[in-house]
């Protein structure tokens, strides 16, 4: 079972799924909220590398250009060399304004 609930912040406002078996449907599930989507770029930290393979695998599926890259978790993590290293993770991924970035670990999944 799954429910969609909407997050009133305003003009921020957006939908989230509850339920299990939800990453198999991420690429589907991306496409509805964002139907002019161009690439992705699939972000985890090392903990999370199973979930990053399957949310890539899953936006592939979908149709969808996806890459990943991987960021230290925790502290080590915010630094400005991992954000440099982030931009350059979207230059390689050639990322662009219709471009959406999926990330995971770190309480972010």
């Amino acid at each position: 079972m799954t429910a969609k609930a909407r997050v009133e912040l305003g003009p921020r406002s957006y939908f989230i799924h509850i339920g299990h078996g939800l990453l198999s449907r991420l690429g589907e599930l991306v496409r509805e909220a964002i139907p002019d989507l161009t690439r992705v770029l699939v972000v985890a930290d090392a903990g999370a590398a199973a979930w990053a393979e399957a949310a890539l695998r899953a936006l592939r599926e979908a149709g969808l250009p996806a890459e990943m890259t991987t960021v230290p978790g925790g502290e080590r993590g915010k630094t400005l060399a991992v954000a440099a290293a982030g931009w350059e993770a979207c230059l390689d991924a050639r990322l662009d304004r219709g471009s959406a970035i999926v990330a995971g670990g770190g309480g972010a999944r």
